[in-house]
């Protein structure tokens, strides 16, 4: 019963996507789903937490970092063939201090990389860092991401 019962429910995850110099953080995975593995960071969402709370706690967790959540940019769906799990993913751009020092938990984490979104779509392995990585794309970019409209306005007619 147990096993069915966790087989029917959704397994929520959060994740931040952080980005510093136009590039984007993804992590090396050292264990669970993740292992061996190039996704962002992230994680289960635990009761009674709200998605942004998740995000906050998981990149202090991994990183040893604060973070300011500044908005949703994706939801995504999967079911795994195995372990049999039906997940639901939630990627949110978050803001790092820049003097922060990043200190990876090794026991989660084996490797960090910086790299240009487009490089990061083809690195990533895990499909709902890809999914945002490619949305993040279409709107232009992660020189785009922390302007107001109308310094996009400005920016796109500069750019004729």
């Amino acid at each position: 019963v147990l096993r069915a019962v966790n087989y029917s429910l959704v397994r929520h995850i959060s994740s931040a996507i952080i980005i510093k110099d136009k590039k984007v953080l993804i992590l090396k995975g050292n264990r669970g789903f993740a292992k061996g593995k190039w996704h962002v960071p992230g994680g289960f969402i635990s009761y009674p937490e709200s998605p942004e709370k998740s995000v906050v706690r998981e990149c202090k967790e991994e990183l040893g970092i604060d973070i300011k959540v500044k908005e949703l940019i994706t939801t995504f769906s999967e079911v795994r063939k195995y372990p049999g799990h039906y997940y639901l993913a939630l990627s949110y751009l978050c803001e790092i201090n820049p003097e922060q020092k990043i200190k990876l938990d090794i026991s989660e984490n084996s490797e960090l990389k910086w790299l240009p979104l487009k490089e990061a779509i083809d690195k990533v392995d895990v499909p709902h860092a890809k999914k945002t990585f490619e949305k993040l794309l279409c709107r232009g970019g992660s020189e785009h991401l922390f302007m107001g409209s109308k310094t996009k306005k400005l920016h796109q007619k500069m750019q004729q």
